[in-house]
Order: structure tokens, then C-alpha cells, then sequence
């Protein structure tokens, strides 16, 4: 075989692509169409998604942010409460404290002057009863 028989020629080549072109033209470049709006769709939708979820994050963000402040401030606040609470009962107990010792205070005097009325009242007797004694 020659080169010449074996090669196709170009008028060949070429009627080969205008009949292609006829069968299948209009369809291959409606598919391609078809295709090229479905890509710019896809793209815009998954521009709009990427929007939304962004915009999602923020919010979720934001409202986190509030949450945890409010929540702050709510254990500020019942930390102040019990503070307070605290402080009011350490007083309470002092003072009680303070009065109950206050009270044994003066029964410990009481009872040192009972004492000391009853020491000098037995050296009294003692003596009395010495005076007689020797007497």
C-alpha cells in the first residue's frame, strides 16, 4: 500500500467533519449550552450557599458572644449574691459570738465575785471559829 492509499485525503477529512457537523452540530452545542448554564448555576447557588453559611457562622457567632456575656453576668451576679449572703452571715455569727462571750464574761466576774464574797466569808468564819477555838 502507498502512502497515498493508506492516508485519508483531506477532501475526505473534511467531509467527514461537515457530516459530523450535520449529525451532531446542533445537539453536541446544545449540550454544551445546556452544560454551561447548569456550570453558572451550580456556581451561583454554591455562591449563595457559601453566603448563607457565612452569614449562619456570624450569626451563630454573635449570638454565642451575647450567651456568654449574659452568662458573665449572671455569675457576677450570683457571685455578688453569695457574697453578700456570706458576709451577712459571718456578721450574724460574730455577733453572736460577741454576745455569747460577752455573757460568759459576766457570769465569769459573777462567779469571781461569788468567790471571792464567799473566801471572805469562810476566812471569816475561819477566823471566828479560830477566835473561839483559842478562846
Amino acid at each position: 500500500m502507498s502512502n497515498e492509499e493508506s492516508a485519508p485525503s483531506t477532501e475526505t477529512v473534511n467531509e467527514l467533519e461537515r457530516l459530523r457537523e450535520i449529525l451532531y452540530g446542533e445537539r453536541v452545542r446544545s449540550l454544551e449550552d445546556r452544560l454551561d448554564a447548569l456550570d453558572q448555576r451550580l456556581q451561583r447557588t454554591s455562591a449563595e450557599l457559601n453566603r448563607r453559611v457565612d452569614f449562619e457562622v456570624e450569626e451563630m457567632s454573635r449570638r454565642l458572644d451575647a450567651l456568654g456575656k449574659r452568662l458573665d453576668e449572671r455569675l457576677l451576679a450570683l457571685q455578688a449574691q453569695t457574697d453578700a449572703r456570706l458576709t451577712a452571715q459571718n456578721d450574724a455569727l460574730r455577733q453572736t459570738l460577741q454576745e455569747e462571750s460577752a455573757a460568759r464574761q459576766a457570769a465569769l466576774q459573777e462567779t469571781r465575785a461569788e468567790l471571792l464574797a464567799w473566801r471572805a466569808e469562810t476566812a471569816e468564819r475561819l477566823k471566828a471559829l479560830l477566835a473561839a477555838w483559842l478562846a
